[in-house]
């Protein structure tokens, strides 16, 4: 290891301790369109025009914390 990766490895520390851990973001598995009919049922036990009226029935008490 020579002088060069020291001091980069140290700017990487100083940024950490400055700005904090990066967050790691998670991309979530689309499964009512990623998964045909049948595998969505089985997995869900649902089928998908049943939670798409479920959904109708609840939006309007769902809140999430974030808009992520």
């Amino acid at each position: 290891m020579d002088v060069f990766d020291a001091y980069e490895d140290d700017l990487e520390v100083i940024e950490i301790v400055e700005m904090g851990i990066p967050r790691q973001m998670y991309t979530r598995a689309d499964h009512f369109y990623g998964l045909p009919e049948l595998q969505f049922f089985q997995r869900f036990r649902l089928t998908k025009p049943t939670v798409l009226h479920l959904l109708t029935l609840i939006e309007e008490r769902l809140e999430f914390p974030t808009d992520r």
